[in-house]
């Protein structure tokens, strides 16, 4: 389930917000996490909006970047 907030990190981009917990929470290398999130955002059609901050993402892209994040 995700919110209709969808809690995103606004002054990180949308690989940023999917890499950032599995590298501080489960010490996963930075490269490790940034080639899984590409690889996750190839997934929901995102791979060309990894470098985005949130607000320039639609709303529908926002809500597969954080649902993303739960991944």
């Amino acid at each position: 389930m995700v919110f209709q907030h969808f809690n995103l990190l606004e002054h990180l981009t949308a690989l940023e917000n999917i890499t950032e917990a599995p590298v501080r929470v489960y010490g996963v290398s930075r490269e490790e996490a940034r080639r899984t999130g590409l690889r996750l955002l190839r997934l929901v059609g995102l791979a060309n909006h990894a470098d985005r901050l949130p607000y320039r993402l639609s709303g529908g892209q926002q809500h597969r970047v954080g649902w993303l994040r739960t991944a």
